[in-house]
């Protein structure tokens, strides 16, 4: 169960990162095979993960409202996460509208691995703004340690 905006952001935001390995793995191996189903399955996975993306990223918004209030809570890796967070949503823009292009073209060899090569950077951008969202809220991410507590 949903509990607030910060734990929807939570569910919401392993979509994309997992969502584009997978296209990624099925275009890989539709390429590799030459298997024109596999590499169709990964560019359509690709535009499903883009137009699934805006709504991740408008869940940060709500969610940020919910963390701020705890303690703890640092403005800075909030900050850090969201712009990265908005170089993640054109990329994955992009992505979604390379795979689109791909299809319109007939699955073209060259745009495909074009496709391919551009969803693994956006697959590096989206790793680094999973990591920073993780830092909001652990300090063992954030290389910091982590507050003692008692055990009584």
């Amino acid at each position: 169960m949903i509990t607030n905006a910060a734990h929807l952001h939570l569910v919401l935001n392993h979509l994309p990162i997992f969502g584009i390995l997978f296209a990624l793995c099925l275009l890989l191996a539709g390429l590799g095979l030459r298997d024109r189903s596999l590499k169709r399955a990964g560019l359509v996975t690709l535009i499903l993960i883009a137009l699934a993306t805006p709504g991740v990223y408008l869940s940060g918004e709500a969610a940020e409202e919910t963390v701020e209030k705890l303690p703890g809570f640092l403005e800075t890796y909030i900050e850090k996460h969201e712009e990265l967070a908005k170089i993640a949503l054109l990329f994955t823009s992009a992505s979604g509208v390379l795979s689109a292009l791909s299809l319109l073209k007939g699955e073209s060899r060259k745009l495909v691995a074009l496709t391919l090569l551009w969803g693994l950077l956006t697959f590096a951008v989206l790793g680094l703004v999973g990591n920073s969202g993780g830092k909001i809220r652990h300090s063992e991410i954030r290389g910091e340690q982590p507050p003692a507590y008692e055990v009584e």
